[in-house]
């Protein structure tokens, strides 16, 4: 914010607001609930058979924790942080 001289409480607050009206702050969240016929056509390098994509198959957390954990920030497939 700095770079682009946001920074005063006037400035943020504009900010903020534009962001809010075009955005609407709205919550987004993945839905990971597939079927095990869906996840390797989706993940094929994860899921190469129908029978490796049985243990995720409408099972969110697993699914998260399988295809996110230890990459893009997230910590090991140990950690519940996909």
């Amino acid at each position: 914010m700095p770079q682009y001289q946001i920074d005063i409480p006037l400035r943020v607050a504009h900010m903020l607001a534009q962001l809010g009206h075009e955005s609407g702050f709205m919550p987004i969240a993945e839905n990971l609930n597939y079927t095990a016929k869906r996840l390797p056509q989706v993940w094929p390098t994860r899921f190469p058979t129908l029978a490796s994509a049985q243990r995720c198959a409408h099972n969110p957390e697993a699914l998260a924790n399988t295809v996110y954990a230890g990459r893009l920030g997230n910590g090991g497939s140990e950690s519940g942080d996909g």
